[in-house]
């Protein structure tokens, strides 16, 4: 004795897996939603079909795909099923015109169903039916869901998830550092303007040298002020005092020919590498 299909259900079941669907109901089970994915896992165009019973998901496929990683199926041909009690959730990602079905299992991802934007309707209506279905068997599968989704399925690899962290570290590729070595490649643009950059170095060099002259001479400025026993010293204060301001003069004036030298060198260099950029660009 085979299971049913009620006339309201037919009206959305495709009538070219009706026969096979009905063959592979048992007793007492009722198809309550279908879905026909029209990508295969190569986003070739094939037909397949998803259905939905009170008791589990079947799927037939016209290719014959790979085993699952994860909860029991069982296999006539084509064809493949999961109980619903091994079932956590059914989730929709879609993007570029396309949408991916995944069915989730309590440790890994089951399987995924590719479709056109076309069926895109149908694929929710399809995972709402999903979910109606797995919210209704009562408290003790909501306790079993929540222990199960204690650790989130990475949609991408089937990987777990252990909470607190929010991305899988099995398919998330980190970002390298730059290899230093990767500056050299700027020595062709500076290399035109070395004889600036010296100078501009020279500069730095410079104001820095001009910059340390005030503290040295505060030093000996200070011991002649606390020795009062000579009062002669005093005469050479002034003197001190002309060259930390001429110091100070001639150190902010070698910083700014600093910074102008090397801010021009450096806009020229983006310059070059801006029009290296857009003539590699433009080949």
């Amino acid at each position: 004795m085979s299971g049913k299909i009620s006339k309201i259900d037919t009206i959305n079941i495709p009538p070219n897996w009706r026969g096979q669907l009905e063959r592979q109901l048992v007793p007492d089970e009722a198809l309550l939603a279908s879905f026909e994915p029209d990508l295969d896992a190569k986003l070739h165009f094939a037909g397949s079909v998803v259905a939905l019973t009170q008791q589990r998901i079947l799927f037939l496929n016209s290719c014959r795909q790979g085993e699952s990683n994860g909860a029991e199926t069982t296999s006539q041909g084509n064809w493949r099923s999961w109980a619903l009690n091994q079932v956590t959730d059914l989730r929709i990602r879609e993007f570029g015109g396309m949408g991916a079905l995944e069915l989730l299992g309590p440790t890994a991802l089951e399987a995924t169903w590719q479709y056109t934007m076309a069926r895109s309707t149908a694929a929710h209506q399809f995972v709402q039916a999903v979910k109606n279905s797995l919210s209704v068997d009562g408290p003790m599968r909501a306790h079993d869901q929540s222990l199960a989704s204690a650790a989130t399925i990475c949609p991408s690899c089937g990987a777990k998830i252990q909470p607190p962290q929010t991305v899988c570290e099995s398919c998330t590729p980190t970002a390298a550092p730059p290899p230093v070595r990767s500056l050299w490649r700027l020595g062709r643009f500076a290399r035109p303007r070395a004889l600036t950059i010296a100078i501009g170095v020279t500069l730095t060099l410079a104001s820095i040298a001009f910059g340390l002259v005030p503290p040295y001479l505060t030093i000996p400025l200070v011991n002649i002020l606390r020795d009062t026993g000579h009062p002669a010293k005093f005469s050479v204060v002034p003197w001190y005092l002309v060259a930390m301001f001429g110091a100070g003069v001639i150190s902010w004036m070698l910083g700014w020919a600093k910074t102008y030298i090397l801010a021009r060198v450096s806009e020229q260099v983006s310059a070059d590498l801006r029009n290296a950029t857009y003539a590699h660009l433009q080949r």
